[in-house]
């Protein structure tokens, strides 16, 4: 009897080719098994951090970290923030009383920020949540809904608005000044998300500021004073899928990826190309289920994409429920890709809604109003 050898299927998931022209070590499907360099390894489980379920959906985790290092995780739920506590799983409320729980957030000089478009800012200072100590003026502080540091400044962004607001040098509120986009876009539409884009591996003079339109249009500005003419200028406009989230995008190495219908795309690939092509982009192995997935649950709130040194996975959140208010009926996958060799796998079976590392851990906030370190077991 002749022995026949077959590949490892270290290539990963390929949903983008016919079977007869997918490379010996591509997988038709590939579930929770992770695709390394020479093997392929079962994804591990989770467990239970918090001692006790929140009382409603966990939609925000969040990461204090404090100039000594200190890091402390907090979780946005059943209209409260919670300090979480990554060695007991106890939970305490910061603060109570909100309209919604799906905070966006940074940290800025010691101080979390948050902003929801429904509520006052907040921050926290590694002990107290409260409105922010430095009043926002200019815009209606409650309708800010997203936040992002900008060369040493926040810049924030409205519901449903072609605009963003910006501090002042070194602040994170006091005055802010508004700079309208409507003549600027050829498309209209509203700001999802700004976020920044280094064209090389750190930061530094080379950042770019990104705004992410609604209509998918993408807006690329260079300088660091929005208020300046001769430092801040627009260096273009690039037509991508659009945006599938306020969380839906993360600095990759000297690239940003964001989640969009057409899929998961590379910024400098995206701007060269826009939506002539698929090739060059990160998720070009599995565009047909990310394109799929976008039909189905582009509406969804969820959509989120993490990074994760430790496993050297990208994750990208499906959010698949039939209601946020019936955990039962709600359910989640994940896309991820190996960082070290790009190939693709997915996950079921964890019911996340958001993800956070703490410490070098790697959390989710789930539909039963858990948080479970993944990983684990």
């Amino acid at each position: 009897m002749r022995t026949k050898f077959l590949s490892v299927p270290n290539g990963g998931w390929n949903a983008s080719q016919a079977l007869d022209m997918m490379a010996p070590n591509d997988a038709v499907r590939m579930i929770n098994l992770i695709p390394r360099k020479t093997h392929i390894e079962p994804r591990k489980g989770t467990q239970e951090l918090t001692t006790s379920a929140l009382p409603d959906i966990v939609e925000t985790l969040a990461k204090h970290r404090a100039g000594d290092g200190t890091q402390t995780l907090l979780a946005g739920a059943n209209d409260n923030i919670y300090t979480v506590n990554t060695t007991t799983g106890a939970t305490a409320s910061v603060g109570s009383g909100f309209k919604d729980n799906r905070w966006q957030t940074v940290n800025f000089n010691d101080l979390l920020l948050f902003v929801n478009g429904a509520d006052a800012p907040q921050q926290y200072d590694g002990t107290t949540l409260g409105t922010y100590t430095a009043t926002i003026t200019g815009p209606t502080a409650t309708d800010l809904t997203g936040v992002v540091v900008f060369k040493g400044r926040c810049i924030y962004w409205e519901n449903n608005k072609a605009s963003f607001w910006y501090a002042g040098a070194g602040s994170y509120g006091g005055a802010c000044t508004e700079f309208p986009l409507d003549l600027v876009t050829k498309k209209g539409g509203y700001v999802v998300e700004c976020c920044t884009w280094s064209r090389d591996s750190g930061e530094g003079l080379d950042d770019l500021f990104v705004v992410l339109m609604s209509t998918g249009e993408t807006l690329v500005y260079q300088g660091s004073d929005p208020g300046s003419a001769f430092d801040w200028q627009l260096i273009g406009s690039f037509e991508l899928g659009e945006p599938l989230g306020v969380r839906g995008s993360i600095k990759y190495a000297s690239d940003r990826i964001v989640l969009t219908r057409d899929g998961f795309v590379n910024l400098s690939t995206a701007l060269q190309v826009g939506r002539v092509t698929d090739e060059g982009n990160i998720s070009s192995k599995i565009v047909d289920a990310a394109k799929k997935a976008a039909e189905r649950w582009g509406d969804n709130y969820g959509w989120e994409i993490t990074y994760f040194d430790r496993e050297s996975l990208l994750i990208v959140n499906i959010p698949r429920y039939v209601s946020t208010s019936t955990p039962t009926n709600s359910y989640s996958e994940q896309y991820c890709m190996n960082t070290n060799t790009g190939a693709w796998t997915r996950f079921t079976g964890w019911d996340a809604i958001t993800f956070q590392e703490v410490n070098g851990k790697l959390y989710m906030g789930c539909y039963d109003g858990h948080v479970r370190e993944v990983f684990t077991g």
